[in-house]
């Protein structure tokens, strides 16, 4: 074989040889750019999310304990999806009618999202020290600076491969399929609106009262010596015949006492048989009336047990 021919050979085998590398090049290219670019469109979605999430979570901690809000907020920033979901489930029970604005620890039992992210090797009080001073950033290549490296033509294939190999595709963090929410940690009423069903229910039991003193008056005023009338309820209105009088003295107590002046005691009106009645017919309209301390305190052992659940 003449030396040309060698030459020649020898140069067919590099050019047939650099093709193949840039054919393998260009495969990797073709996987890795459109992830690269799939990937930083995924983060900028979710670092939205997170500044929203961020942005609630900052306004409804301010009564926290500071170490646990710096952790607490480190942590919704690495997820947001499980934050957003917590966000959502609040405003929504937020919108009914009378519910008090959920914060702080009510927010946090709610949903603990400390608790939640708690590695298992750690206890809480741990973890909201290490969340509280630790980076908030993932460690993934910057995208952007990745790509101008990629783009360069003179990049080798080992290289292309290097940075394929360090390369992390990342993975947006998702919210719980099933979260365990505690409702009851929100199930709590502005006081203002407890204040207004109580006036309702007294005003409901007055009424009552009202006509049960008419219905009394009527029948004293048609039966003055009614032979007939019995020790027993015969109308089954809750009224024994024949004791009409000893029946009406003691509405109108109960009557003087939602009345303004030194006898009122609108306790004592609700308490009554007149505002048990009116509390039972109001518990269809809202139930959650059934969970707040004010009633239950009312109606201790009428309506509600010591462990506050209706009788």
């Amino acid at each position: 074989m003449s030396i040309a021919k060698g030459i020649l050979d020898e140069l067919d085998k590099q050019y047939a040889f650099s093709l193949e590398e840039e054919k393998r090049k260009d495969r990797i290219l073709d996987v890795l750019i459109p992830q690269l670019k799939g990937d930083k469109i995924k983060r900028a979605q979710v670092d939205k999310i997170a500044e929203s999430a961020v942005k609630f979570y900052s306004t409804r901690t301010t009564g926290l304990e500071e170490l646990e809000r710096k952790a607490l907020l480190n942590i919704v920033k690495q997820n947001p999806a499980k934050a957003l979901s917590v966000y959502t489930e609040v405003i929504e029970a937020e919108k009914k009618q009378g519910q008090a604005k959920i914060m702080d620890n009510r927010l946090v039992n709610f949903y603990d999202l400390v608790d939640v992210t708690r590695p298992e090797d750690l206890t809480r009080e741990a973890w909201i020290r290490q969340a509280a001073t630790m980076a908030t950033d993932p460690d993934i290549n910057n995208y952007d600076d990745m790509m101008m490296k990629l783009m360069d033509p003179d990049l080798s294939l080992s290289e292309i491969k290097n940075l394929n190999r360090e390369y992390t595709p990342y993975v947006a963090p998702a919210a719980d399929p099933t979260p365990d929410f505690d409702y009851s940690a929100i199930n709590v009423l502005e006081p203002q609106y407890v204040a207004s069903v109580r006036e309702n229910i007294i005003t409901d039991a007055i009424d009552l009262a009202e006509a049960t003193r008419d219905r009394l008056d009527d029948l004293i005023r048609l039966n003055p010596t009614d032979p007939k009338a019995s020790k027993e309820d015969l109308d089954g209105d809750g009224i024994i015949d024949g004791e009409w009088e000893r029946a009406l003295s003691e509405v109108n107590k109960i009557l003087a006492r939602s009345q303004t002046g030194i006898l009122k005691d609108e306790g004592a009106v609700l308490r009554s048989e007149f505002g048990v009645k009116s509390f039972r017919d109001y518990l269809p309209k809202d139930n959650r009336i059934a969970q707040d301390s004010t009633f239950q305190n009312i109606y201790r052992g009428i309506i509600f047990d010591a462990d506050g659940n209706l009788i």
